[in-house]
């Protein structure tokens, strides 16, 4: 009877270890996801100023043409525009 107490003391120490272990995994599993997670929003966030900036120039360079304006003419524009962007919405008309 004591042999089997002691079988059954040691498998149950056995599955507390490792219902710890996989606690534990879990949680760095979390921590790894959130990273991950984190990083992936960072990077969408610079994909989608990237695809405004090229918008951006793209818009520029068509009102340009439209104008037949000038490198020089192009890079006031460009200069007004950005400083109307960094004066807020309400100040772009």
């Amino acid at each position: 009877m004591a042999a089997l107490e002691r079988r059954f003391s040691s498998l149950d120490d056995r599955v507390t270890d490792g219902t710890a272990r996989i606690t534990g995994s879990f949680k760095e599993l979390g921590r790894g996801l959130a990273i991950f997670t984190a990083g992936a929003a960072t990077v969408a966030g610079a994909f989608m100023l990237a695809n405004q900036a090229d918008a951006f120039v793209n818009a520029l360079e068509q009102a340009g043409a439209a104008a037949n304006a000038t490198g020089e003419e192009l890079a006031l524009m460009r200069g007004a525009a950005l400083q109307a962007a960094l004066k807020g919405p309400d100040h772009c008309f």
